[in-house]
């Protein structure tokens, strides 16, 4: 409420200067003149009826009834005053009340925002290491695919080379099969061609012993 005590004093300043007004209006008309009431200044019908009743005494009744008559309107213009008096204090008071309560509701509101946008703003720092997180690993996977794709490529080059290298192994060693049945064959025929040699020797050695012992039993007998 102490914030609002310029705000009510200041209107009550505005109050006092209306009535001060009020005052010298009534001032100038007690002086015996014959202009008219200033009506343009009157905004409520109990003002119209308080000149309209000024106007009457001023014309048709006496001095007493015409002191009454003012200070009967004097005592109503005061009542009006202080109805208006009361009820733009309470006017004021009612506002500061409801300014007090939109200044509560926004300070929650404001409080209330700030911890929303702490909250945006850890969520924002998440989503960022999030998103760092997920640049990291793509840029993993992608280097974990290039190795990927150099090892295939690698193990591709290895299996041609060994296929080529098989291929190779296989002709040589049909070759060397070739090679090996054609040196069979011919150790065989050398073999046979061996064997054959030896009989005919086997065969000559025989034919020889048989010849010496003929002649050394030959001899024998020459010699007894």
């Amino acid at each position: 409420m102490s914030n609002f005590v310029p705000v009510e004093d200041s209107r009550r300043t505005a109050a006092c200067e209306a009535d001060h007004e009020e005052q010298a209006q009534l001032g100038d008309s007690l002086a015996p003149m014959t202009r008219a009431p200033k009506l343009g200044r009157l905004t409520t019908i109990e003002e119209v009826n308080s000149s309209l009743e000024l106007a009457a005494i001023r014309s048709n009744a006496s001095q007493d009834d015409y002191v009454k008559g003012l200070e009967k309107l004097l005592s109503d213009v005061e009542a009006a005053f202080k109805k208006r008096r009361n009820a733009s204090q309470a006017l004021i008071v009612r506002q500061a009340i409801e300014i007090g309560q939109l200044r509560e509701d926004l300070s929650a509101k404001e409080q209330s925002t700030a911890v929303a946008i702490e909250r945006l703003v850890r969520d924002k720092e998440k989503c960022m290491l999030q998103a760092q997180k997920e640049e990291k690993l793509l840029k993993k996977n992608d280097d974990l695919e290039s190795r990927h794709n150099e090892d295939t490529a690698r193990f591709d080059a290895l299996v041609r080379r060994s296929n080529i290298l098989v291929a190779k192994a296989n002709v040589k060693i049909e070759t060397l099969e070739e090679e090996t049945t054609l040196r069979i064959s011919c150790l065989e025929v050398e073999k046979r061609k061996s064997k054959l040699k030896l009989l005919t020797t086997q065969e000559k050695t025989a034919r020889l012993e048989q010849e010496i012992a003929e002649l050394t039993n030959t001899y024998d007998d020459l010699v007894v």
